[in-house]
């Protein structure tokens, strides 16, 4: 199984909307027809359209982003460009080794980090829950 192709659970999405308190993000920047937060986010951008070329301009100002696993750092420098431009607030669910890298202390002014505990059993594409859990502990990130 690709580790890109996992999707997020429901229930990990919302404890990660919730812990920011900022309402449900219009957009969801990693989906796909079949992985899109229905009926949470109202809109996604999907690998066609490239959310790494794409502004993620949206009515609420706030995004959501797991992104694939082996583009974690150019989502995470997308996601703070997007937020040094005022276009948009991301909601980011990222491994934890992120925070030990030079990108991440070069911006964690512009980041609030929560952490979550436990490892999280991610989703096979077909929304079957996977057999083992993550073998990374994960964190939310607000970056705002």
């Amino acid at each position: 199984m690709n580790k890109d192709n996992f999707r997020t659970p429901i229930n990990i999405f919302e404890k990660c909307v919730d812990l920011f308190e900022y309402g449900i993000p219009y957009l969801d920047t990693c989906a796909t027809n079949k992985t899109q937060k229905i009926p949470y986010c109202k809109t996604f951008i999907s690998p066609e359209y490239n959310a790494l070329n794409t502004n993620w301009y949206n009515p609420y100002r706030l995004a959501w982003c797991n992104p694939p696993h082996s583009q974690n750092r150019l989502f995470f420098l997308k996601a703070i460009e997007q937020a040094k431009q005022k276009i948009t607030k991301t909601i980011m669910l990222l491994p934890l080794n992120i925070l030990a890298n030079k990108y991440f202390h070069e911006n964690k002014k512009y980041c609030k980090v929560e952490f979550l505990e436990g490892r999280i059993k991610f989703l096979y594409e077909n929304g079957e829950v996977s057999k083992h859990p993550s073998r990374n502990g994960y964190c939310t990130i607000l970056i705002k």
